[in-house]
């Protein structure tokens, strides 16, 4: 399965370094390939989870993520993403079935993130 999502460009504020780094006070670059991942996908998170059949009411979680980085942020900059689902999987666990969906997203130039939602079914 590999399903593309519409993306988006996401553009990072030009004051978003220094506000992000005072809230965490550390190390931001994972967190703007987070946000800047889910804000270019071109669909919201409830209607992505809208896709599977799956509402906001029923649990969705994050289950995985991780990043490879290509280059790096910089402040005031637009960055063009592009996703797709690569696979769904039906599983089951100690407290019932569940799906896993796999996506990945591309941050052009700078990253390219991996993505695994936990959308239980009751």
């Amino acid at each position: 399965m590999s399903t593309a999502l519409p993306g988006a460009t996401y553009t990072i504020p030009p004051d978003g370094f220094a506000r992000l780094d005072a809230i965490v006070g550390g190390e931001t670059e994972p967190l703007w390939a987070f946000i800047v991942a889910m804000s270019g996908l071109g669909v919201t998170i409830e209607e992505l989870f809208a896709m599977f059949d799956c509402t906001m009411e029923d649990g969705p979680m994050l289950g995985e993520w991780a990043v490879e980085y290509t280059g790096t942020f910089e402040p005031g900059a637009s960055y063009d993403v592009t996703a797709e689902i690569l696979a769904l999987e039906e599983k089951r666990g100690r407290t019932g079935r569940f799906d896993l969906v796999r996506s990945r997203i591309d941050i052009a130039g700078v990253a390219s993130c991996r993505f695994t939602y936990v959308l239980p079914r009751r």
